[in-house]
């Protein structure tokens, strides 16, 4: 296994139908533990790289990838896409636009019944979640009117 969670070696991609590539011979690598920040302006393939990453690219968006992407053991283009579900997501940048359901409660529970978790399991799981205090609330609210910090979990 490699010394990296995150390894991009001379990746390319163009989408299927694109005249260019979204993506040139990126090469950068990311230890456990590292925070990295992904900026840039609009159009430089911010978001082409996250779909590479979460193992959308290029099953769900196909088009010509080159080079060598991995995230958390996953290989971009060999790995599976629901191999990537445990391990990988994104955030938009607008949050209120990546809800799913209108209770927190249910946003937390639905990637469990998303892949295929027992009910019994999940409700376990929201019962000793550090964001138990936070449930039932309306997602919307839920940025407007935040508590007080929450406490950090600790398996």
């Amino acid at each position: 296994m490699s010394e990296y969670l995150i390894e991009s070696r001379d990746v390319s991609f163009q989408y299927q139908g694109s005249e260019k590539k979204a993506l040139t011979n990126i090469s950068f690598s990311v230890r456990q533990g590292e925070c990295i920040l992904l900026c840039g302006k609009s159009g430089c393939g911010k978001t082409t790289l996250t779909r590479l990453l979460n193992g959308l690219i290029p099953s769900f968006f196909p088009g010509e990838l080159f080079g060598c992407c991995t995230a958390a053991g996953r290989t971009a283009g060999e790995s599976a896409i629901e191999e990537y579900v445990p391990v990988t997501g994104s955030v938009f940048q607008n949050p209120k636009t990546q809800y799913f359901n209108v209770d927190t409660t249910a946003e937390l529970a639905f990637p469990c019944e998303n892949s295929g978790m027992e009910p019994e399991e999940i409700r376990r799981r929201i019962r000793i979640s550090p964001m138990r205090r936070m449930m039932g609330r309306t997602l919307i609210l839920v940025s407007i009117i935040l508590p007080a910090p929450l406490p950090r979990h600790t398996a």
